[in-house]
């Protein structure tokens, strides 16, 4: 019996010693095959309608499939992209710009694109501008769940002006273009982009931008500190980025 128990134990203790090292092997190894990302309506950087769907969702598409991942995209409205990521509901969420709250939450990754920010307003009713505070007293648009950086939503919070959510880049521009806002800061190749398709188009020729602009700010794909594999989906995009950048050299 004594044999018998040392025989148990000493095989008790090979499968032990074999679970341990086939779970260390495992993390090591691990490798993201496929994932999801939430984006939305954002063109030229991200569109359903554009080729390789917008210019930022081609890179981030290039730079996964360089490291053998494959991207499956959920089109939603920004606020509830980034919802669903916080969730983890999907993986990750792109574009974002970066702000103090959302990297209390959220894992960036290296920067992808970049984007200006100016102040759109009519032609027939300008706006000189050079800070912020030539907006105040102002009708100012916006879209849920964006930020337009620090100092301006720092001027919501002071009730510098007056402002106003719309569900759409599109909305909001439309808004403005029938006089029913003062102003609004918009990305200068987004708002463009939709003035020069579709509906926008109808009222292109009623409003411009101010050439000092608001912000000029980076880009990034963002995971949520709660994902289980959050530094590895960064980590491997990252490499992936650093690949195709160095395709372009």
């Amino acid at each position: 019996m004594i044999i018998c128990a040392m025989f148990l134990m000493l095989k008790k203790a090979k499968i032990y010693s074999f679970f341990i090292c086939f779970i260390s092997f495992s993390v090591v190894s691990f490798s993201v095959e496929e994932i999801t990302i939430a984006t939305g309506e954002w063109p030229p950087y991200t569109s359903q309608t554009l080729a390789g769907l917008g210019h930022t969702t081609t890179i981030v598409t290039r730079a996964f499939a360089a490291m053998g991942v494959g991207v499956t995209y959920q089109w939603k409205p920004w606020k509830r992209s980034y919802i669903l990521a916080e969730n983890l509901k999907v993986d990750a969420t792109m574009p974002w710009w970066s702000t103090a709250e959302r990297r209390e939450k959220f894992i960036y990754s290296d920067p992808i694109d970049s984007s200006k920010t100016v102040i759109w307003y009519q032609k027939n009713k300008p706006i000189h501008f050079s800070s912020v505070q030539d907006l105040k007293g102002l009708k100012i648009g916006g879209v849920i769940g964006f930020s337009y950086g620090s100092e301006f939503d720092q001027a919501v919070k002071n009730k510098l002006f007056i402002y106003e959510k719309t569900r759409s880049v599109l909305v909001t521009l439309r808004k403005l273009a029938a006089g029913r806002l003062d102003a609004f800061p918009c990305s200068l190749d987004v708002c463009l982009s939709h003035l020069k398709t579709g509906s926008g188009k109808s009222f292109a020729n009623e409003v411009t931008y101010a050439s000092t602009p608001l912000t000029e700010r980076q880009l990034y794909l963002i995971v949520s500190k709660k994902h289980p594999n959050g530094e590895q989906i960064i980590k491997t995009f990252n490499k992936g980025l650093s690949l195709i950048g160095e395709e372009k050299n």
